[in-house]
């Protein structure tokens, strides 16, 4: 009975390190393989366009509110300019009639 444990742990033990052995070697293959380097590098260049492509949304996002509150202030100045055209001729019109 223990000998057929021993026999039984000792295939176990040989298939983890025959698992081990092929899994090592797939990584060695993957790392030295220039496909797999030229799959990641296409898979970074994909990353980084989706970030780019994002930063561009918001980019345009903040250009879309300049502009909203750019015209905004330019129409506030206006009605300003035309409340102080309004001031200075009424003003100018009192003190004409004062100078009469």
């Amino acid at each position: 009975m223990k000998i057929e444990v021993d026999i039984e742990e000792s295939r176990n033990q040989n298939k983890k390190e025959s698992l081990n052995e092929i899994i090592k070697r797939i990584i060695f293959i993957c790392k030295n393989d220039e496909t797999f380097k030229v799959n990641k590098k296409i898979l970074s260049i994909i990353e980084y366009e989706k970030k780019l492509i994002e930063k561009n949304s918001n980019l345009l996002k903040l250009i879309q509110k300049s502009d909203q509150m750019y015209n905004q202030i330019l129409n506030e100045i206006n009605e300003l300019e035309s409340k102080n055209f309004s001031v200075r001729v009424t003003l100018l019109e009192s003190i004409g009639e004062e100078l009469w």
